[in-house]
Formats: structure tokens, C-alpha cells, sequence
């Protein structure tokens, strides 16, 4: 794995089979920690009533690369603001504040892979998504995702089941793919964090993402 902030050197072993190799590379490429990004500070008072975006990973092998990038939106996000103060941010829809979640939240991840042939480094930073060769293929059908709070207290919610769709943007482009899944939220703090846990079909873990609002 390639974290978005470090560039990781590689050191490649000959195995005798190719399946030795791949047990081996993925058990050593397994993301232990979630990927965190920092949200930046706010100046003025920002809408988010069309969702914010939770950051991105990607996961690094001999000869390719897979990038996710992870969204959250839903009815809750309806005529929300982020309001800065002097400790830091508060969130309110119209005058109210508003300090934990309501319902369930709507949480979208975008994968995306690219070949990297004879080594040629890729961008590290998920941001690049179906930019510059990346594109949704067959490997990246069937993936799970394992969601967990983290914050006041641990709410391990398991696996949350995720549909897979996907839009026609352009005729002169491939279609866009995304994964679709609703996640409960209700009464958790606001400024808990979400972890997102991205496994094969087979329940490895790709990548991790770690995020509060």
C-alpha cells in the first residue's frame, strides 16, 4: 500500500509460483491502519447539503494500482452548514445546532484501477481518480465494506451491504462505477469518526479510510 502523504520503497522477491507470490504480496500489502485526512480549517461558513467528501486510499501491487474515494451524503446533510468559531467548527441547520447524526447516511465509494507496467510510478493521491488510465474492471467487482464509529464509543457495525451502479456520463468515455451503500448513523456524535473498511470478495482488506466531519 502507497499512503497519500509518503512515497513507500519496494523491495520484489522471486517466488516459485505466481500464486505464491500473490498470497504473499497481499498478506504484506494489507493495510494495518486507516488512511486519515485532515479537513482544513474553515474561514467562513461552508454548505454541505450536498455531502462532503471522506478522503481516499490506494492500494499498491507489482504491476497495478487501486484507488478509492469515498463520499458521504444523504437527507441529513439537507440545509447544513459548517460554521467555524474560535475552538474549531460547529455544524447548524439554519440557527439550530446540530451535534450527532439523525437516521442513516448514504455513503458512496469510487474505485478505480490502473496497470502500471515496467514499475512507472502512478499518482499517489486518490484525487486522480478515473484520470490518466485509471478505470473500473472486473477485479474490482464483488468488493465488501466493513464499517465501524469510532469516537465517544466503538459502534462495529460489520459488513453493510453495497450495490453497485453505474451512470453513462459521456459516449466518449467509459461509464462511471460506484458502490452505494446506507449506513445507520442515528444518534452517533458528529464529530465521531467513520472507518471504512475495504475487502476483496474474498475479505482481504484493500484499503482503509478513517474521517470525521
Amino acid at each position: 500500500m502507497v499512503r497519500p502523504d509518503f512515497f513507500e520503497i519496494e523491495t520484489y522477491t522471486r517466488e516459485t509460483t505466481l500464486q505464491a507470490a500473490l498470497e504473499k504480496a497481499t498478506k504484506l500489502s494489507r493495510p494495518n491502519t486507516c488512511v486519515t485526512t485532515s479537513r482544513y480549517p474553515d474561514k467562513h461558513a461552508r454548505d454541505i447539503s450536498r455531502g462532503v467528501p471522506l478522503g481516499g486510499t490506494v492500494f499498491k501491487q507489482l504491476g497495478w494500482t487501486a484507488s478509492f474515494d469515498a463520499h458521504l451524503r444523504g437527507d441529513f446533510f439537507g440545509n447544513l452548514k459548517l460554521v467555524p468559531t474560535r475552538d474549531g467548527v460547529e455544524f447548524r441547520n439554519n440557527r439550530d445546532l446540530v451535534s450527532s447524526f439523525s437516521g442513516s447516511l448514504e455513503l458512496i465509494v469510487f474505485p478505480a484501477i490502473r496497470k502500471e507496467p515496467n514499475g512507472v510510478e502512478s499518482p499517489t493521491s486518490p484525487l486522480w481518480g478515473m484520470m490518466g488510465g485509471w478505470r473500473f474492471t472486473e477485479a474490482l467487482k464483488g468488493l465488501r465494506f466493513h464499517i465501524v464509529w469510532v469516537g465517544s464509543e466503538t459502534r462495529d457495525l460489520g459488513e453493510i451491504p453495497a450495490e453497485l451502479k453505474s451512470e453513462l456520463v459521456s459516449k466518449k468515455a467509459p461509464p462511471e462505477n460506484w458502490y452505494q451503500m446506507e449506513v445507520p448513523a442515528n444518534g452517533v456524535p458528529i464529530a465521531d469518526s467513520m472507518e471504512i473498511h475495504i475487502l476483496s470478495p474474498a475479505g482481504n482488506q484493500l484499503g482503509c479510510i478513517s474521517r470525521h466531519l
